[in-house]
């Protein structure tokens, strides 16, 4: 396949996921990053021999050729929500398949009420927002491959509402030559689907379309993402670089910036972070000053492991 053919596929997709996804009030709870080296190169995802391209590139699943547990999770973000990401990658004869699981978590949150014009402590709750993900990746040829997911998402705020739905997501993975390749997203592409709550309210998944960029220039690494969200019409946007030291191959230097904006307010993200990998074992670390309202600076780890 040649890469205007490519750039062809390309644009029919972006215009057919224009024209069906619309605005969504859930969390995406994936945009907080889903590995600490994606995260320390601007958040770029789906370059990495790891199981967690399940979660922002299936098609990259494609091209492991063994079987790769990993594992992500944070600083407490803001002092109240804490994140846990866990992969699992298993080669097949004719391409990869991942299982993903996702959680976003606060507890003791306090409830109150009002008696004799004072607020009181009433009891106590807690919060969970979880993602279940499926997906396969296989090659269409030498230089291309697709990937899809299954989601299946669990809401939970205390005894107060729960709420499940599903829906799929789709990348495609392109090699362009040894040193560039791209990937492209999709999350969330069927908008009719709807996260049901027991309380009678049905809301849309948040929807994103999503490309990131890969080139190779001796021991360095060049990283461009570049997001689009439905729900609030807004961009996000990241650049990094990662070095291999060439007198210690297993360790990589990487740094990023990235610029996103939840909610419609900008922030800005600077991050600096190392991996190193011996005996297919991965441990990653990322640090980030941002711009949260309360942890302006988190931290990230996460490992990864080949058998």
């Amino acid at each position: 396949m040649t890469f205007p053919l490519f750039l062809r596929y390309l644009i029919f997709i972006f215009l057919f996921v224009i024209s069906f996804i619309h605005s969504s009030s859930i969390l995406d709870i994936s945009r907080l990053g889903v590995s600490s080296r994606s995260i320390s190169v601007g958040r770029s995802t789906g370059f990495t021999q790891q199981a967690f391209n399940i979660f922002e590139n299936p098609a990259g699943l494609s091209s492991m050729n063994h079987v790769n547990f990993s594992e992500f999770f944070t600083s407490t973000l803001d002092d109240e929500v804490s994140f846990v990401f866990s992969a699992l990658a298993i080669p097949l004869s004719d391409g990869v398949i991942g299982f993903g699981w996702m959680k976003a978590s606060s507890k003791d949150i306090i409830h109150t009420d009002i008696s004799h014009s004072y607020p009181y402590e009433k009891s106590r709750f807690n919060y969970m927002d979880e993602l279940f993900k499926i997906g396969y990746g296989f090659p269409l040829n030498f230089n291309l491959d697709f990937g899809l997911t299954f989601t299946y998402h669990r809401f939970s705020l205390g005894s107060f509402v729960t709420g499940t739905g599903y829906n799929l997501d789709f990348s495609a993975h392109y090699y362009l030559n040894s040193w560039a390749q791209f990937n492209f997203f999709v999350l969330n592409t069927l908008p009719s689907l709807k996260v049901n709550y027991d309380n009678n309210v049905s809301l849309s998944f948040p929807s994103k379309i999503k490309l990131n960029s890969k080139f190779s220039m001796d021991y360095y690494n060049f990283y461009s993402s570049l997001a689009y969200y439905f729900d609030y019409s807004s961009f996000d946007f990241g650049l990094g670089v990662d070095y291999q030291l060439p007198f210690f191959s297993y360790l990589v230097l990487g740094c990023g910036y990235s610029l996103t904006s939840p909610m419609g307010n900008l922030q800005h993200h600077f991050n600096v972070g190392f991996s190193l990998t011996l005996s297919g074992i991965d441990f990653s670390f990322c640090y980030e000053k941002s711009q949260y309202l309360v942890s302006p600076q988190q931290y990230f780890i996460s490992f990864s492991v080949d058998f």
